[in-house]
């Protein structure tokens, strides 16, 4: 509000001195709004109003027409700011060169901003998630099957039909290359050794495709000797 009287005064000022007949001035004021909640009371704008009243009679009556039809359509803009056109923004740019009697010249620029009324915030709308889109996306995973009950009858006898352990775990080892196994079918390949060494090469091989480790346990009891159910223990715990 200070701001707002101050300009007044330069304004009035000037306007005084440049009755001066050889004077050339130059008078720039700018006016910048401030939130409504500064302007508390009404009895707070009608004091800037009668100051503008003031200024208009006393002052700028004194100003060649031109200058008084210009000045007052500036005091008019901040009056209709003052009284309610709270949002209202003008640039007024105004530059008077006159040659009168006395050579006189007065320059006046003004810029007034309107005071800001911020607009009371719009309600916004809050998204709404769609549950359809909300659900988590599950993706199927294939559980392993072990070896269908034809294909493992067919790979029993084949190793049964060898008379060589290198040429059974070879079957063994093949069929382990594309397919798994359950804990049941990897004790009853054991079962078709005779020697715990090639019986631990057997279960090497084929645990790692087990489906159901879970049963892991039973295969130790298929091997009668500590350290061969030591090296069993070794391998399913890897």
């Amino acid at each position: 509000m200070k701001k707002v009287f101050i300009v007044c005064f330069l304004i009035a000022l000037m306007v005084l001195s440049a009755q001066d007949q050889s004077a050339s001035f130059g008078i720039s004021a700018k006016i910048e709004g401030n939130n409504s909640a500064q302007w508390e009371t009404q009895a707070k704008k009608d004091a800037i109003l009668q100051n503008l009243k003031v200024l208009e009679e006393k002052y700028v009556t004194q100003l060649p027409k031109k200058q008084y039809l210009e000045a007052s359509m500036l005091i008019e803009e901040i009056r209709e700011i003052l009284l309610g056109n709270t949002e209202a923004k003008t640039e007024v740019n105004t530059k008077v060169n006159t040659s009168t009697e006395s050579s006189q010249s007065v320059n006046i620029n003004m810029n007034i901003s309107g005071f800001d009324n911020p607009a009371a915030p719009q309600p916004q709308a809050v998204p709404v998630a769609d549950p359809v889109a909300a659900k988590p996306v599950v993706e199927a995973v294939e559980v392993p099957k072990p070896m269908n009950s034809a294909a493992f009858s067919q790979l029993v006898s084949n190793i049964e039909d060898e008379s060589f352990a290198d040429d059974q775990l070879l079957y063994i080892r093949t069929a382990a290359q594309s397919h798994n196994f359950s804990v049941s079918q990897i004790t009853q390949l054991i079962e078709l050794f005779t020697f715990s060494e090639d019986q631990i090469s057997c279960l090497r091989i084929t645990y790692p495709k087990a489906v159901d480790k879970e049963n892991a346990f039973t295969i130790i009891s298929h091997f009668t000797y500590e350290d061969d159910k030591k090296a069993a223990q070794s391998i399913i715990s890897q």
